[in-house]
């Protein structure tokens, strides 16, 4: 699915050491059956799940809960790499900051995201 058209949700990496999976474009209501089919495999990797968030354009309130959902449902804190201005914003103002282990990447802070997008726009 291209990320100007929606969003997506990928898992990678599925091994003992490394759970990789990484979300694209728009994370809104449109989202969440796909992360829903993404729990079970989650589940039984049963280790740190790392969710590179880099291609992130935009996130709401659903697309967020369902991003936590699907992350934690390993039952080990989820790292969260280069989550967009948006997206840090949200898990700050949810209180969710402290679910996840933030790793804002190589420059220390991802200013991407939030760009133009207005809540209005998603069909959700």
């Amino acid at each position: 699915m291209s990320p100007s058209v929606g969003g997506a949700i990928e898992i990678l990496d599925v091994s003992t050491a490394r759970l990789h999976i990484v979300i694209s474009g728009e994370l809104d209501c449109m989202i969440t059956a796909r992360a829903r089919e993404l729990i079970g495999p989650v589940r039984e990797a049963a280790t740190v799940a790392y969710v590179d968030a880099s291609a992130v354009t935009f996130v709401d309130a659903s697309g967020l809960s369902a991003i936590t959902a699907l992350a934690t449902s390993s039952g080990r804190k989820p790292v969260l790499i280069q989550p967009p201005a948006i997206m840090r914003f949200l898990l700050q103002v949810t209180g969710l900051k402290e679910v996840f282990t933030v790793d804002p990447g190589p420059h220390g802070s991802h200013a991407g995201g939030a760009g133009g997008h207005g809540a209005g726009v998603h069909g959700c």
